[in-house]
């Protein structure tokens, strides 16, 4: 599966990992964004991951800022991108949703709806 399943509370949950790039500005975080803030992906039985090459801090940041309930990953060298397919000169906006049972429901690159994702989530 590779290092996001061994994230500590990925076990026996559904989890969405999403691959966020970073402006020079600030992250482009919004599909991440929505699927925390816009309806309730957030279940004791579901998991939402951040994941971008960003340092600690910069992620601390973004996240107090925008109020995400969610955490933010760093992937340093883009390691766990690229065992996702999701790396490059930048991180490509890619959004993958396994299932309980260890097995990718869902993988789509760019914004997917999030309504998209969560149709996906039990089945």
């Amino acid at each position: 599966m590779g290092s996001l399943s061994r994230y500590p509370g990925c076990a026996a949950k559904t989890w969405c990992s999403c691959f966020i790039p970073l402006t020079r500005r600030r992250y482009a975080g919004g599909n991440c964004v929505s699927f925390g803030t816009g309806w309730n992906w957030l279940a004791p039985d579901r998991l939402l991951l951040g994941v971008n090459p960003g340092n600690a801090r910069s992620h601390a940041n973004f996240r107090n800022r925008e109020e995400l309930p969610f955490p933010l990953l760093v992937d340093a060298g883009q390691r766990v991108a690229s065992l996702y397919h999701a790396n490059g000169l930048a991180v490509k906006r890619t959004v993958y949703l396994v299932g309980k049972d260890g097995v990718i429901r869902f993988a789509k690159r760019g914004k997917p709806d999030p309504q998209e994702v969560l149709e996906t989530a039990d089945t």
